[in-house]
């Protein structure tokens, strides 16, 4: 009973939050949770991200500023209305911004890790419904960092940022299992500092 236009656009929007797959006949297929996959994809885009933090730290605008701000302004506000999909797409925007002065190339590489990893963000939120507002001075300490000159503080940050993220929801899916590309990311953005920031979080996330 329902017409093919609206059908399209729900499986559309399942697709793009990577909770189904479309198959060559487009049978759409439930999308299962690859802990793996998580360890992989953050570990990319920890070490991508802390460089394109790094490299646009004390480059960007007062146009670009003013940009990341209102992005900033609308994680805000959505989490307070816990409109998780509205968080979603300014937050993807604000980290985005962040990057701008890394380049067409390493910003659009960085955006498509990000968007992958959207699908487990939606997860992480749902058994977090708060983590928008109790986690929003991380992402304003981000900006302020980027806004500076210490491009070393900026590339922790973020890596520690997604990190966190991604440990936690890893340890809720399957808690023995290991974080061996984010702790590769995390060691080689902040050598010896990495690995310690990791060990700390881990054993705080299986209290």
């Amino acid at each position: 009973g329902v017409s093919r236009t609206p059908l399209r656009e729900a499986t559309r929007r399942l697709q793009s939050e990577g909770l189904i797959t479309l198959e060559v006949n487009q049978r759409a297929i439930v999308s299962g949770l690859d802990v793996s996959e998580i360890d992989a994809l953050y570990g990319i885009r920890i070490a991508l991200e802390a460089h394109g933090l790094r490299v646009s730290t004390g480059r960007l605008s007062a146009k670009e500023v003013r940009i990341a701000r209102t992005f900033l302004n609308e994680m805000w506000q959505a989490g307070k209305r816990m409109d998780l999909r509205g968080w979603t797409s300014a937050h993807l925007r604000f980290h985005e911004a962040l990057v701008v002065e890394a380049g067409s190339h390493s910003a659009s590489a960085m955006m498509r890790l990000a968007q992958e990893c959207d699908r487990y963000l939606f997860v992480y939120h749902r058994t977090r419904p708060r983590a928008p507002q109790s986690r929003h001075q991380e992402h304003v300490e981000l900006l302020a960092a980027v806004q500076g000159d210490d491009v070393e503080l900026s590339g922790r940050l973020v890596a520690q940022h997604l990190a966190t993220t991604a440990i936690d929801l890893i340890h809720d899916l399957d808690p023995r299992r290991g974080v061996t590309a984010i702790k590769s990311a995390l060691e080689l953005v902040d050598p010896g500092g990495g690995c310690a920031w990791l060990e700390a979080h881990t054993e705080s996330a299986s209290i």
